[in-house]
């Protein structure tokens, strides 16, 4: 289970025209309910407790925790990070209300027993077909690189599926994951998948060439 569901500028930012910059899907917030706590809070705590009221699901050690991965993003995670408290502290209204709401809903998982809870924590998502947002990838990538503590790199939205996909299915939980995390995890899975590919062509040519030699003894090998 995944909850990807939110926003970057609600409607009490002033900055909702934004959106259509930001978001993949150019989304257009409802001019009266699409705030950060309705539409990230609300929306994901309305799962978590749906799971939790499920009289079917038994915590640990009676029952499997369900997994679920929710989209949080890597600014969550300033206070843990070197001048990280002091940027928010001068950060806008608007970026403190969107942070409380992720935060809450990361606060929310884990205090869940029913739950198996993968926080993603993400930079700036993006697609080589979003052209509008690409410009602005470099400057988060070379702040990154020159080891600036409060900013994460990009990462593609490939990427981020694929580690969400192995996160959930290797049993990844109770945590965080940051961008680095993410892109190893990809990495791993593309790695198995070639290695797996490159083992069953070289079992299907050693299968080829035995058949041809039992058909034909006096064939080279």
């Amino acid at each position: 289970m995944v909850h990807a569901i939110g926003l970057l500028f609600d409607v009490d930012s002033g900055l909702t025209f934004l959106n259509t910059f930001t978001s993949y899907s150019q989304s257009k917030p409802d001019a009266s309910e699409s705030t950060y706590d309705r539409i990230t809070r609300e929306t994901a705590f309305n799962v978590i407790e749906a799971v939790q009221g499920d009289l079917t699901k038994l915590p640990p050690p009676l029952g499997s925790p369900t997994p679920l991965a929710f989209i949080s993003c890597a600014e969550a995670g300033w206070p843990d990070v070197q001048f990280g408290d002091r940027v928010e502290a001068v950060a806008p209204e608007w970026l403190v209300r969107y942070l409380a709401a992720k935060r809450a809903v990361e606060a929310k998982l884990m205090g869940s027993g029913k739950l198996r809870p993968i926080m993603f924590r993400p930079s700036l998502i993006w697609s080589w077909d979003k052209f509008d947002v690409l410009p602005v990838i470099p400057v988060f990538n070379i702040a990154s690189a020159l080891g600036v503590p409060f900013v994460d790199k990009t990462i593609r939205v490939e990427v981020r599926g694929i580690a969400l996909g192995l996160g959930l299915g290797l049993g990844l939980g109770l945590g965080t994951i940051r961008v680095e995390v993410s892109r190893t995890l990809a990495r791993t899975l593309c790695l198995t998948l070639t290695l797996t590919r490159n083992l069953t062509l070289t079992r299907n040519l050693t299968l080829t060439r035995t058949r041809t030699r039992t058909l034909n003894p006096n064939s080279k090998p």
